[in-house]
């Protein structure tokens, strides 16, 4: 599967979570912000509310997205690919325009392997920096440590590199989604 079809759903979820807002039932579209009314501004065609502008990492302008993995150490700094690969991804789709006119951006932090890192992380881009979704995250202790983590703060995590059970709850954790089977499926199939 190419880096393109992988990173295409979170561009689709960001279009559909960000440039379709539902209001009373109907999209408002618009030309300009007078279109939408008070406490309303137009962006990317699509009346938002003025007020939400970077909150939970949706900008006007931009959507800010997180990664954390071992970049610089562990597994054959499988991270320092996975980011580079988003990063190509979102390169990709910038010089398109991004998503309705949003710029996507990923701040990757180096966990080195570590889980314990890996959420220290991920507290950082999710409560400091305000991400909209953590993407790529690499490892099995990260997945384990990141995945209540995210579905506590109703963040997305998208695409990790993890075959931790806490990725592959039956039914699937609403702001989980992992393309990798579990280990379980894997040595199951295996054996």
């Amino acid at each position: 599967m190419t880096t393109r079809r992988i990173f295409a759903l979170p561009l689709a979820l960001a279009l559909a979570a960000c440039a379709t807002p539902d209001i009373d039932d109907t999209t408002w579209r618009c030309s300009t912000s007078d279109d939408c009314g008070e406490g309303w501004l137009c962006a990317g065609g699509v009346c938002q509310q003025a007020n939400t502008d970077g909150e939970d990492g949706v900008f006007s302008d931009r959507l800010a997205f997180g990664m954390t993995g071992p970049i610089t150490t562990g597994a054959d700094a499988i991270g320092k690919a996975a980011r580079d690969g988003i990063l190509a991804c979102f390169d990709h789709y910038n010089k398109l325009g991004g998503a309705s006119g949003r710029r996507l951006e990923l701040t990757a932090l180096d966990d080195g392997g570590d889980g314990a890192k890996t959420l220290a992380n991920a507290k950082s881009l999710v409560d400091q920096r305000k991400v909209f979704a953590m993407l790529g995250t690499v490892g099995t202790a990260a997945g384990a440590q990141l995945a209540p983590y995210m579905v506590n703060k109703r963040a997305l995590l998208f695409g990790s590199v993890s075959g931790a059970a806490e990725l592959h709850k039956n039914p699937p954790d609403r702001y989980v989604f992992n393309f990798r089977p579990s280990v379980e499926v894997e040595l199951k199939r295996l054996v």
